[in-house]
Formats: C-alpha cells, structure tokens, sequence
C-alpha cells in the first residue's frame, strides 16, 4: 500500500486512486471540455505513483496483441476517453 495525503493527513489506503479514477471517468458521460474537479493534493500523488511506476519499468517492454498505441493527445481528454 502507498501512503497518500489528504487534507493534510497521510493516509495508507488506494481507495483515494479509485476515487480520482471515477472522477476522471465520469466525464465520459458529459460534454466534451467539462472540467473535472479533482484536488491538487490528489493529482501531485498521481504523479508521484506515476513516475515511481514509469521507474520500474523496464526499457523494452513485451505486450500482447491486441494493443493500441496513443502518441501525444494534446490535451484532448474526450478522444482518450473514446479510446
């Protein structure tokens, strides 16, 4: 489990991953250039989990078919949602 900080508290749980997760998801549901609300505390910890994911990762990585492939999406957040 990661250590997480909401509201100024360390917590050790992923239920808030989950949380931003549907967050981001239910945009799905809205039109095209809705902003979502998500908190700047949350997304500096995605970030974090991010890079330490991206880390460990080897450099040659062998995926299974089917795969797609997305280059840079220029902030278009509905296309990657279509995907």
């Amino acid at each position: 489990r990661r250590m997480s900080q909401t509201a100024g508290q360390a917590v050790s749980d992923d239920s808030w991953l989950d949380d931003v997760i549907d967050k981001l998801l239910s945009a799905r549901a809205k039109k095209p250039g809705t902003p979502v609300d998500i908190k700047m505390v949350d997304v500096f910890n995605l970030c974090g989990q991010t890079r330490e994911v991206l880390l460990a990762q080897p450099m040659l990585l062998e995926l299974g078919a089917p795969i797609k492939i997305v280059g840079d999406i220029h902030g278009q957040y509905p296309d990657l949602l279509r995907l």
